[in-house]
């Protein structure tokens, strides 16, 4: 529906957000997280 632009700007906000200071190890479980919240969605 409408609402499926914003989880997928959200989405690439964080990754922006994550590529520019967090470390890898938190990065790829929170992406992880982030993937299946979008997904289950």
């Amino acid at each position: 529906g409408d609402d499926v632009g914003a989880p997928v700007a959200l989405t690439g906000f964080v990754r922006f957000e994550l590529g520019e200071g967090v470390d890898k190890g938190e990065e790829a479980d929170f992406a992880a997280e982030v993937a299946a919240a979008v997904s289950g969605s």
